[in-house]
């Protein structure tokens, strides 16, 4: 049941993900598969509660149950994932009917003197897929209770529950799929006052102007240009790969540094005047990717984003910086700042 919890929110989130046709066209697919299923097995369509009691009463045979828990649960995940309005707890209770259906007839047909009656097993199956799905243990039980009216129900119930909500969430991740659908309309519903404060600060307000923008390859003279402001950063445009990559400066001065004191030692005179040390520093390329330095790969974030939504796409791209992007116009946009993770730490501290 755990299992089958999770293949079903994650196929909701699977074409909660591609929703590139239209929603008119969307619903029409859903339909024509639906009715497909449905011609041939009409167990499928609506509330399926009628499906419920069948199970109950072990009219369903072992094949019918599987299939219809397999159209089911498809057919419910895709019609919740393209957005058609409909609920979830009874599509949930249907799933779990059935595959409690299906594993209680298997045990009868392995151990006929051990097993209990069908229905007993569809009523386990319905609360482990509820509270599975809706990552809740405890309305699940209830409703258990509430539906059978008998408290010996209870220590199975507990069972088939707990092990269901540990194997979805726990050892799979999953949360409760109205969390999963909140999180992919970018709703977050934690509220701790770190994420309050976030949210209410801009990443304007934190990202650092002090960056040079240079290609990949630049000769001595230029790297000493982009040092001699103070810069903190450099931004290192890769053409091969169309990415952009950060540089520490102090890593960019030390490496240049060495080249000057490599070029003295090959002229053989370290006491040269100023003069002298330039000529014996001739223009060399510098591959800014290669050299020994700190380099950090970058995305972009917009220049109105909060601090929370850059942290978010931080821990989504893996990246410890971001560079902040401006658009000035269609199609043409500016980068006007840096913004890494420390500086969000440093803020956090600031503030707090």
């Amino acid at each position: 049941l755990g299992l089958l919890a999770v293949l079903f929110m994650r196929t909701v989130r699977t074409v909660a993900q591609h929703q590139e046709l239209p929603m008119p066209w969307r619903f029409v697919l859903v339909g024509l598969l639906t009715a497909a299923t449905g011609w041939l097995i009409p167990e499928v369509l609506g509330m399926g509660y009628d499906t419920v009691n069948l199970a109950l009463l072990g009219d369903l045979g072992f094949w019918l149950l599987v299939s219809v828990l397999a159209a089911k649960l498809l057919l419910s995940a895709m019609a919740v994932g393209v957005g058609m309005p409909g609920g979830l707890i009874g599509p949930s209770l249907v799933i779990g009917a059935t595959a409690g259906g299906a594993l209680g007839t298997a045990g009868a047909l392995l151990a006929p003197e051990h097993a209990s009656s069908t229905g007993f097993y569809v009523m386990l199956g319905m609360g482990g897929m509820m509270g599975a799905v809706l990552n809740a243990p405890l309305a699940a039980l209830v409703a258990l209770l509430e539906l059978t009216r008998n408290p010996e129900i209870i220590l199975p119930g507990m069972l088939t529950i707990v092990i269901a909500n540990l194997t979805a969430g726990d050892f799979f991740g999953e949360k409760s799929i109205f969390l999963s659908q909140l999180e992919q309309q970018g709703v977050s519903l934690r509220n701790n006052p770190l994420v309050q404060m976030l949210r209410r600060s801009a990443v304007a307000r934190v990202m650092t102007r002090s960056f040079r923008r240079l290609p990949t390859r630049i000769t001595i003279e230029e790297a000493q240009q982009a040092l001699e402001n103070g810069e903190r950063w450099i931004l290192i445009e890769d053409e091969t790969s169309n990415k952009l990559a950060l540089l520490p400066a102090s890593d960019l001065a030390s490496h240049v540094l060495s080249l000057e004191e490599a070029a003295r030692v090959e002229a053989g005179d370290e006491a040269a005047p100023e003069k002298e040390k330039e000529e014996a520093c001739t223009p060399a390329g510098i591959e800014l990717m290669a050299i020994p330095a700190r380099r950090q790969d970058t995305h972009s974030v917009h220049f109105r984003a909060t601090l929370q939504e850059a942290l978010d796409l931080m821990d989504e791209k893996k990246v410890d910086a971001l560079y902040v992007i401006r658009n000035d116009a269609p199609m043409i946009s500016t980068v006007q700042g840096i913004l890494t993770r420390e500086d969000l730490e440093n803020f956090y501290r600031y503030r707090r």
